[in-house]
């Protein structure tokens, strides 16, 4: 029985059967149709249009086609526009939640001994960098961050440069090589999360040491462009974070001859002062200045929030975070590193100022 409305009444005999003879063909039109779509979906394809766009047209066109071929026209056009419409809300729900899931970010902390988390019965679960990811990984916007230590005990800037040949004192072997390594692990596990270094150097640049004195301002603004410059040269979209030291409580003598003096405090303060110049001499937009507020901090909380060592004269000294400080220095970086990463997932380029 044929349709009522597809084809115009008729009471003849001749056009009852021609109009029967051709849905006789139906099956036949649809069978060609279904192969004109599938041509038409490798050519959209290999195209490299958005999966949106293609899973809906060629719904659309199925639809449309079956329709047509058995049902009117009136029915085919409002069936069409309630499924596009369903299509459209169904796609935005699934981009919205795979955005939310790629939220995510990696880190990579270079620093000293403090960075390491020295002293730290498992530094790999409470050390700075570990309990900032997991700080990170709690805000509101966030999913995950991945994370890398690079920190390295007894380190200035002078360990970080990138070749061997610039390193102060000569004959110590540069950390650079395991900052690159690790990094290149880490962006291998998660290629498509924005890459942001958190820097926390100048606690061992401070003190005189026995095969050289401390890291004058200059110098110590200089190995940091260094580091960075090169950085970014590996890694042209990362961030760059820079932190202030944190306090430590001066005249102290190491097993290995350095001298932290009141002097040497005062430098930290110096280091910082050049900071505006590095971001300046660095990439445009790619480098920040971060936390400044964990140093009062400790001044202010070192007897509960630092651990307590003897130096080689039997003196008390506190100068690496416990458990406790480390997650409040965590805290500390991770309000300085949140910003920006915010910035990186949300795609706003920073202009320099």
């Amino acid at each position: 029985m044929i349709p009522s409305g597809f084809e115009p009444e008729t009471h003849s005999l001749e056009g009852c059967c021609s109009i029967q003879l051709s849905y006789g063909t139906r099956r036949a039109c649809f069978e060609i149709a279904c192969k004109g779509i599938v041509f038409f979906a490798i050519h959209q394809i290999f195209s490299r249009k958005s999966s949106y766009n293609i899973i809906n047209t060629l719904f659309i066109y199925y639809l449309t086609i079956y329709n047509l071929l058995f049902y009117n026209l009136q029915f085919t056009i409002l069936f069409v526009l309630i499924m596009r419409l369903l299509l459209a809300f169904s796609f935005s729900i699934l981009h919205f939640s795979l955005g939310m899931a790629q939220r995510s970010a990696n880190v990579v902390f270079i620093g000293n001994s403090i960075t390491y988390g020295a002293l730290h019965k498992e530094p790999g679960l409470t050390a700075p960098p570990a309990q900032c990811a997991r700080w990170l990984s709690e805000q509101e916007g966030i999913d995950t961050v991945y994370f890398r230590n690079c920190g390295k005990n007894g380190r200035t800037t002078y360990h970080f440069l990138p070749r061997e040949q610039d390193v102060i004192p000569a004959g110590d072997k540069t950390e650079f090589a395991n900052v690159v390594a690790k990094t290149r692990e880490l962006v291998s596990e998660h290629p498509t999360l924005p890459l942001v270094f958190s820097i926390m150097l100048g606690t061992n640049d401070t003190v005189e040491r026995t095969r050289n004195k401390h890291t004058s301002p200059e110098d110590y603004a200089n190995n940091l462009c260094a580091i960075i410059d090169t950085l970014l040269q590996l890694w042209p979209e990362a961030h760059v974070v820079l932190n202030k030291p944190i306090w430590y409580t001066p005249d102290y003598v190491t097993k290995n001859g350095s001298v932290a003096s009141k002097e040497s405090l005062k430098l930290i303060g110096e280091y910082e002062k050049l900071f505006p110049e590095v971001v300046r001499r660095s990439k445009a937009g790619q480098v920040h200045i971060g936390d400044n507020e964990a140093y009062n901090y400790f001044e202010q909380h070192w007897q509960t929030d630092i651990n307590e060592e003897k130096d080689a004269r039997g003196k008390s000294y506190w100068l690496h975070p416990n458990e406790q400080g480390a997650a409040r220095l965590a805290a500390f970086w991770g309000k300085a590193i949140l910003p920006v990463t915010e910035r990186l997932l949300s795609g706003v380029k920073e202009e320099r100022k």
